[in-house]
């Protein structure tokens, strides 16, 4: 299951998803180039590409092209969080363990259809 919370770069407004079936925190290269345009003083610290893949929506394994950790803004607090540099990633994702790690908690209410 994906819920949507804007996530906030500087002024940047980036729609992010958090997918409570994804461990880690990923971000495409698109947005990645957005945040070095517009937001660049975001940008605390970047990585190398990786020698392990992932596995994304469609079942395919892709290798991660790097990683960037990022000051970023969640329902009005200012967070850091290391995101995987994914070549496609439809919306930046929040993962589980960045929950965790800030003791986050998801109130949702159930639909009847």
């Amino acid at each position: 299951q994906m819920y949507y919370l804007p996530m906030v770069v500087e002024k940047l407004i980036l729609g992010g998803l958090i997918d409570i079936e994804a461990l880690t925190s990923a971000i495409s290269e698109g947005d990645l180039n957005s945040i070095k345009l517009l937001a660049n003083e975001a940008i605390e610290e970047t990585g190398p590409e990786s020698n392990f893949q992932i596995m994304i929506v469609n079942d395919q394994l892709e290798k991660p092209i790097g990683t960037v950790f990022l000051e970023i803004e969640l329902a009005e607090a200012m967070l850091r969080e290391i995101f995987i540099v994914m070549k496609i990633v439809s919306h930046p994702l929040i993962g589980l363990r960045f929950l965790h790690r800030n003791n986050a908690n998801l109130s949702v209410k159930a639909k009847s259809f």
